[in-house]
């Protein structure tokens, strides 16, 4: 396994909205940039962001990861 994931409490809070819906809560773009250089999630050509393959094993504690901030 690769190294741990360090996450900002805000990253944290809004990581669960990917990818956002029609309606719902969507993440700040200083968040939806910090987790796209971190490859947790993707955009598309149409701007759209999705979990990548990191980032839901991220969520699922399948990857080791902490929360600082």
């Amino acid at each position: 396994m690769s190294d741990e994931i360090v996450l900002t409490a805000e990253e944290r809070r809004f990581f669960w909205f990917f990818p956002p819906a029609p309606g719902g809560v969507l993440p700040p773009e200083h968040v939806q940039q910090s987790l796209l250089a971190k490859g947790l999630v993707a955009k598309g050509s149409d701007g759209r962001c999705w979990m990548t393959v990191l980032g839901d094993q991220v969520r699922l504690g399948a990857h080791p990861s902490r929360t600082e901030g």
